[in-house]
């Protein structure tokens, strides 16, 4: 909304004026900013819940006692990566403002961008992780996060991404299990498919169907953001301190150790 105000109240000026390119700039950050730190809220305080399920140090209640945390002692962390996160989603998009795919130099710069971007998807959820469990300044949870990734090796990397395509077409088939349904039921409460009734209120039939996949889609990944960090600050336990679990959850941990041996045997070098 603030955007689409900003580009009809500087229509008429020509394209290259600086002011509506700087307002611009300050609603992408904007709302990049917030988003990232909503988000981060978000999984750090899943972070912590997962973290003190699978250690010795479950309160009475978990859930406000990790999102007090979050939003006060590791608000801040919160902020400044959320920043960091956002400055480079508006360069990229700055980039695509200023009409970017015209030279071999833009072209470079937006696919750098677009690697950093990857790149911070991939570590920013690890980063998070030692935020919530330890309570980690940024940089420091930074260094950490990635030392974690390197003596690991890509294992994480390929558990996220076979986690985020799973749940993906998890969640598409089935929001159109539930669209399908729910226009099959909106039928049969009007007569049957083939009914005058039916016939004269398509549309409203598909604009119910229609938004029913998307809050199916919504209500999916909203689940699946909360199995990504738990897998995320299960991973990060296990490389920081796995004696904890092994102390909490023993049937889980040899679970994992049976799993992953290659992980555990380095744990115990």
């Amino acid at each position: 909304m603030v955007i689409t105000g900003i580009r009809q109240m500087f229509a008429a000026r020509p394209s290259n004026d600086p002011i509506p390119i700087c307002l611009h700039i300050g609603a992408y950050l904007s709302f990049y900013w917030l988003s990232q730190v909503l988000t981060n809220i978000v999984h750090t305080t899943i972070a912590g819940v997962f973290a003190a399920h699978y250690s010795k140090s479950l309160s009475e209640h978990p859930t406000w006692t990790c999102l007090k945390r979050t939003c006060t002692t590791s608000f801040g962390t919160i902020c400044f990566g959320g920043l960091i996160y956002a400055i480079v989603q508006t360069i990229k998009k700055a980039l695509d403002i200023l009409g970017g795919g015209s030279n071999i130099l833009a072209c470079a710069s937006e696919g750098c961008f677009y690697y950093v971007n990857k790149a911070l998807e991939s570590i920013t959820p690890l980063v998070y992780c030692e935020v919530a469990v330890y309570g980690k300044p940024f940089l420091p949870a930074g260094r950490d996060a990635f030392a974690v990734v390197k003596d690991r090796g890509l294992e994480v990397v390929l558990n996220e991404i076979i986690i985020s395509t799973v749940w993906s077409v998890g969640a598409f088939f089935g929001a159109y299990t539930s669209a399908v349904l729910s226009q099959e039921y909106l039928m049969m409460v009007m007569g049957g498919r083939h009914t005058p009734d039916v016939k004269h209120h398509t549309l409203q039939i598909w604009i119910v169907t229609g938004l029913v996949f998307v809050l199916s889609m919504q209500v999916m990944f909203t689940a699946g953001a909360v199995v990504h960090s738990g897998v995320a600050t299960i991973f990060i336990t296990l490389a920081e301190d796995p004696n904890a679990m092994a102390e909490a959850k023993p049937k889980f941990f040899a679970k994992i150790k049976a799993a992953y041996p290659n992980m555990m045997q380095e744990d115990e070098e």
